[in-house]
């Protein structure tokens, strides 16, 4: 009698390794914090989706307009999903939340020092060093005018971002001088996030700030320095 052969187990098709390659791709992207690496992953992610719909044994006797409609959801589908995703963790890497408060105080320097201190928390935009750095910007806002558009700005020398409270001080400039003496009392901080590599030269009103680059980070008007 002759003898049966017992059979093994079955290798995985081309078309299952492909499979497994996708949900391997894909279940390492929520892990990812990194938006560049997120985009590369997500990009790697639809090559394998389109290379299934268009060449795998799955599709094999798929017609070509088949192919491509499949392929047309499966690039919609994931695009849709992967686009907030990296904007989440673009957004989280490189701008920075203006709905905290960064600067616990802020005013008029004692005696008749002409200059104004601004105390930042560093400690809050500490993961954001390896990206900007910091200047407070002080003005008068007199009537109506655009706080954007507003020129002859006071500014602080750049400061780097360091976990701790920050004091920094802004000198008044001849304008600003000159605004007190014709009756202005109040004092606008501007707490501006400034990319590496720009300084606070670089600019001459808020409005030019962001177009190179910077971001507004808070405003707050005249208020009391406690160094408790």
């Amino acid at each position: 009698m002759a003898k049966q052969e017992s059979k093994g187990i079955a290798p995985l098709e081309r078309s299952s390794y492909e499979f497994m390659a996708a949900l391997l791709v894909a279940s390492m992207i929520p892990l990812i914090p990194n938006w560049l690496v997120c985009l590369v992953c997500w990009i790697v992610l639809e090559g394998i989706a389109l290379y299934i719909c268009m060449a795998s044994s799955i599709t094999l006797n798929y017609s070509n307009r088949r192919k491509f409609f499949l392929s047309l959801c499966c690039l919609t589908f994931l695009t849709s999903i992967s686009f907030n995703q990296i904007r989440t963790r673009y957004r989280e890497e490189n701008v920075i939340p203006p709905s905290v408060r960064y600067m616990p105080s802020w005013g008029p320097m004692p005696g008749n020092i002409p200059a104004s201190v601004a105390e930042i928390n560093g400690r809050l935009l500490d993961k954001y060093k390896s990206r900007f750095n910091l200047v407070v910007v002080l003005y008068h806002r007199i009537n109506y005018e655009s706080e954007l558009d507003k020129r002859d700005l006071c500014k602080s020398d750049l400061v780097k971002i360091r976990p701790e409270n920050i004091y920094v001080k802004i000198d008044y400039n001849q304008h600003f001088l000159k605004e007190m003496q014709m009756g202005a009392t109040s004092q606008n901080f501007t707490l501006v996030a400034l990319p590496r590599g720009m300084n606070p030269e670089d600019f001459n009103t808020l409005s030019e700030a962001e177009s190179k680059g910077a971001q507004i980070v808070e405003t707050n008007s005249l208020g009391i320095i406690s160094r408790s």
